[in-house]
């Protein structure tokens, strides 16, 4: 066997090595063994300052944390604030909020009857649910806003207008939903939307309530019994009382968007044959001036 023969340089490293291992004493091995805000850094207690990680955190990992306003200091962003899509402007900001004053819930459909008739939405499928709808007429001179303005079935909010600006004498009307691909009805006047959630009123007895973005009501009706059509102010626009739409006109069992007589709400809803109304009494007064009626 050959013997190991050690070399003078070979002995030099080993006894500096030897000298090393024994100079070595560690004053920690985990940063709970110093004082705080010190940590345990390569066997000393050291002062990280900011980048010194909470207790318990893995020091690999505490100085890269992963939220989004330290990674900008990490990766480079593509993104062009170009490209970055501008908040819209409200379409009306001087307009006046709606209230009881100027907006009125016109027409309510609760009570949707079987068969063809019943489509209210006009997407060739009657559905008790999607064919509910409310109408809501803006009444004044002026263009208003209906941000925020909520409608309810009783307490439950079930449609919240977005920004939308309605002129005057215009209406909105609110379906409780639509076949999927169908297009929403619209006419001369007025415009819809679809619920966010079905109306789902019940057809006995309900209630029906409309709110103004500040929560103060602009329209609180409740409803019982009535036949399977909608139920309309007695009279568009301006009356007190609701009344089932077919005492209104024989014609049709709602209308939405329009007068009960069909007519565009900017025409003021007046009858037509208020002409003839007055030609009749025309006549009869003519008939009882006649002195052969005396006879």
């Amino acid at each position: 066997m050959k013997s190991l023969l050690l070399t003078p340089s070979l002995l030099a490293l080993l006894l500096l090595l030897s000298s090393c291992h024994t100079d070595w004493d560690p004053e920690c091995q985990m940063s709970t063994q110093c004082p705080e805000p010190l940590f345990c850094q390569m066997g000393r207690c050291t002062d990280l300052g900011d980048h010194a990680p909470q207790r318990g955190e893995d020091p690999l990992t505490a100085n890269h944390p992963a939220s989004d306003t330290d990674s900008d200091a990490y990766f480079v962003h593509d993104t062009d604030p170009q490209d970055v899509e501008p908040e819209e402007p409200h379409p009306c900001p001087d307009s006046p909020a709606a209230t009881s004053e100027n907006l009125v819930l016109n027409e309510l459909f609760a009570y949707v009857p079987t068969g063809p008739e019943g489509d209210a939405n006009g997407d060739g499928v009657r559905h008790a649910h999607d064919d509910e709808f409310v109408e809501l007429v803006n009444t004044s001179q002026e263009q208003i806003d209906l941000t925020g303005v909520a409608i309810y079935n009783d307490t439950t909010p079930r449609f919240t207008f977005h920004p939308t600006c309605l002129e005057p004498l215009h209406a909105v009307v609110v379906f409780g939903g639509i076949e999927p691909g169908a297009t929403l009805p619209e006419g001369e006047g007025w415009r819809s939307y679809t619920a966010d959630s079905r109306f789902a009123y019940a057809n006995g007895a309900g209630r029906a309530v409309v709110k103004a973005a500040d929560d103060t009501i602009i329209a609180d009706f409740s409803y019982g019994s009535h036949p399977a059509e909608s139920l309309n102010l007695a009279t568009d626009l301006t009356g007190d009382t609701y009344v089932a739409h077919g005492q209104l006109t024989d014609d049709a069992i709602f209308s939405p968007g329009t007068c009960a007589n069909g007519q565009p709400f900017t025409s003021g809803c007046a009858d037509d044959d208020s002409d003839d109304d007055n030609n009749s009494d025309s006549d009869d007064s003519d008939d009882t001036d006649d002195p052969s009626d005396e006879d």
